[in-house]
């Protein structure tokens, strides 16, 4: 696995692409709770 390159300063890609997947998580975790089925196929 290659070391990538450091992002420019000031930014951070592995930050910014944390904070989507975290953000990602949540919101499904919130629609299957509201609604279980959800989680699934339509019927």
């Amino acid at each position: 696995m290659k070391t990538p390159e450091p992002p420019p300063r000031g930014f951070s890609w592995s930050r910014l692409l944390l904070a989507a997947v975290v953000a990602w998580i949540v919101v499904l975790t919130v629609l299957i709770l509201l609604d279980p089925r959800a989680a699934g196929p339509a019927p």
